[in-house]
């Protein structure tokens, strides 16, 4: 199971470099953490799995979604 959080992780990351919003990248990032918890063995079942990964994509939204889209923003340059 460790491998499809894996998978599905790297998968989200890439397509931030697509669709921006800077959103799938918080969700890649709490499912490779999911992965690694259930390959440490701190998880070991499906619920387990998605409530975490919820929680966590959840927090990294709400606590750096605004700081990274401070410093991704463009500059318009106005004449």
């Amino acid at each position: 199971m460790e491998l499809y959080w894996l998978g599905s992780g790297g998968v989200l990351i890439v397509l931030e470099l697509v669709v921006p919003g800077a959103i799938l990248m918080f969700l890649g990032s709490g499912a490779l953490l999911v992965a690694f918890l259930l390959w440490i063995g701190v998880l070991d079942h499906w619920m387990g799995a998605f409530t975490t990964w919820f929680m966590v994509s959840l927090a990294l939204i709400i606590v750096f979604r605004s700081m990274v889209q401070r410093f991704s923003r463009s500059e318009e340059h106005t004449s």
